[in-house]
């Protein structure tokens, strides 16, 4: 089985539009979800995890999970479209990717993990709150800009 970082790397090298602001905008569940497919046939367990508001659910942002349970990385090849110095792709242990995503979204997230799947409109295998106390509370962070509307 290859190097996790390197597959993940060679994916991200053939979808460069993902690694700009824009490229990267709204693809985060369909690219979250092709990624997962293409590393479980590599032979790796993935699958998607989703994070949103706690008070507020409107805005939410998807990647890719892998690893043992409470040792889990996070991929996140759509990062850029909350932060354009991210790395391309994002690779970290999720509490981290967390802590990125209440910078991202806002300061208290639900997160749920997914298995590998299709349709959208299964039960999560986990979820939970992710609440970080550092930062001003309940503010919603401001949103990027679409490219047409640019």
């Amino acid at each position: 089985m290859e190097n996790l970082e390197t597959l993940v790397r060679d994916w991200c090298s053939q979808r460069e539009n993902l690694g700009e602001p824009y490229g990267a905008w709204g693809m985060c569940a369909i690219t979250s979800q092709d990624l997962a497919e293409y590393l479980i046939e590599q032979g790796f367990a993935a699958g998607q995890v989703r994070i949103t508001g706690l008070d507020y659910q409107g805005r939410e942002h998807w990647a890719v999970w892998t690893g043992e349970e409470g040792e889990e990385t996070v991929i996140d090849a759509t990062a850029r479209q909350f932060d354009p110095e991210a790395p391309y792709p994002l690779i970290k242990p999720i509490v981290d990717w967390l802590d990125d995503g209440c910078e991202w979204l806002v300061d208290g997230l639900e997160v749920s993990a997914f298995p590998f799947h299709t349709v959208l409109d299964i039960d999560p295998l986990w979820s939970d709150h992710h609440i970080r106390d550092d930062i001003e509370p309940g503010e919603m962070k401001p949103y990027p800009t679409p490219p047409a509307a640019r």
